[in-house]
């Protein structure tokens, strides 16, 4: 393009697509991934990350996936596509990553396809872990409490998910209504905007990361990139696009306050919309907000969640009294599994290979469906994304030990 030639630039580099080429960790970002990293460690429950739009949240969690060893975890990600996600097509993708090849249509025998994937995973001294990008799609269709049924699945008395909900300020407010979701909250990382300092570094290593030079935004200029950005990422890389190609068409070197501004106007972003998300920024926390009080459990004499509702959909409940492999699982505690996932005929989902090709621009293409794991989906040098038909092999089990954990599920919707 001739403004990225004008100013010496190999290519864009205020690309709003998420590529790691170009990720720029700040002391924010680098937090809020610690916390995270955190979270999956320990093999916390639930997780969420939540700030302004354009904070940065995707690069986060994508920098995360690439961090997650492969002999470590079974990690994947999801990006929901608006008006067709819902849980199922949650269930049916993750379960598709793990490599059930034929997705059952019915709620509890498909969490049971999931639930043998997950527990051949950790046989195989690994942990799972989900990440969720742009959560308030599912959310907008009342579906993030549905995703319960996830956290219920325990194998050995131990966790087989990590779940991590990725989304805007306002899935706070979400979570909140959802009680279920909000009592088993574990971890809650806040990403807030960019200060000067922070911002200044992200525009300039954004700028040398393809060649350029720091000076094409002159002082005036950056002064007002980061005003009228707010210190949100993609409204300065917005922004910053936008002012570049004034100033070329004005036949400058650098672009200054007055191309800032210009572009700014353009694109209605003023100093009120940088104001508004500085405000709605909150600090950085790994803190649960309150929940409901625990219910002890007499016999083990440990906390227990407060029970769900009769009849709710979202409950999905695996053996928790210790079991192996070889051995038969105790009385599940659970209501009949079959009544409390009866539901009306799902809509159809949008089915795939284990892993489906996205497009990373497009945002408003009918089909945004995202599914990656670790190692996969980034080109780090070139310009965009590459994606391979690499498909994780899962371990393949002993037989017996197959049939038994098959045997494990089927005895639990039986004594249910």
């Amino acid at each position: 393009m001739e403004h990225l030639e004008h100013f010496g630039l190999s290519r864009d580099p205020f690309s709003n697509d998420p590529q790691l080429a170009l990720y720029f960790e700040s002391a924010e970002h680098a937090s809020a991934a610690r916390r995270l990293r955190r979270a999956v460690t320990q093999q916390k429950g639930l997780c969420v990350l939540s700030g302004p739009a354009g904070a940065g949240k995707s690069m986060v969690v994508r920098h995360l996936l690439e961090s997650l060893e492969e002999e470590v975890y079974e990690a994947c990600l999801l990006v929901p596509v608006p008006g067709i996600a819902n849980a199922d097509w949650a269930f049916s993708r993750f379960a598709a990553h793990l490599g059930v090849a034929d997705a059952a249509a019915e709620r509890a025998a498909l969490l049971g396809q999931i639930y043998e994937q997950l527990a051949v995973v950790r046989e195989d001294g690994r942990h799972a872990v989900l990440i969720l990008d742009e959560a308030d799609v599912l959310a907008e269709r009342s579906a993030l409490g549905e995703l319960r049924a996830l956290l219920n699945l325990e194998y050995e008395e131990r966790r087989l998910l990590t779940l991590v909900l990725v989304g805007p300020t306002e899935i706070e407010a979400t979570l909140a209504r959802e009680r279920g979701l909000a009592e088993r909250l574990d971890v809650h990382v806040r990403l807030r905007p960019l200060d000067v300092e922070a911002a200044t570094a992200y525009l300039t290593h954004r700028i040398r990361r393809v060649g350029g030079s720091p000076a094409i935004l002159d002082a005036s200029g950056l002064e007002a990139l980061i005003e009228r950005s707010g210190g949100i990422p993609r409204r300065m890389n917005t922004i910053a696009d936008n002012a570049l190609f004034e100033a070329f068409v004005a036949g400058r070197v650098s672009a200054t306050r007055d191309d800032v501004l210009q572009a700014a106007a353009q694109l209605a972003l003023g100093a009120a919309s940088g104001a508004a998300a500085a405000r709605e920024a909150t600090p950085a926390d790994d803190t649960a907000p309150p929940a409901a009080a625990p219910r002890r459990d007499a016999a083990a004499g440990r906390a227990r969640p407060a029970a769900a509702p009769a009849g709710d959909p979202s409950v999905f409940d695996a053996p928790t009294a210790a079991r192996r492999v070889a051995s038969r699982p105790a009385p599940a505690r659970a209501t009949d599994l079959d009544e409390v996932f009866a539901a009306p005929t799902p809509p159809p989902r949008v089915r795939g290979g284990a892993r489906s090709t996205p497009a990373w621009s497009g945002r408003a293409a009918p089909d945004k469906t995202m599914i990656l794991g670790q190692g996969e989906g980034f080109d780090l040098e070139g310009e965009e994304p590459a994606f391979d038909a690499r498909t994780h092999a899962l371990p393949v089990p002993d037989p017996a030990k197959e049939e038994e954990i098959e045997d494990l599920f089927a005895d639990l919707v039986e004594e249910s």
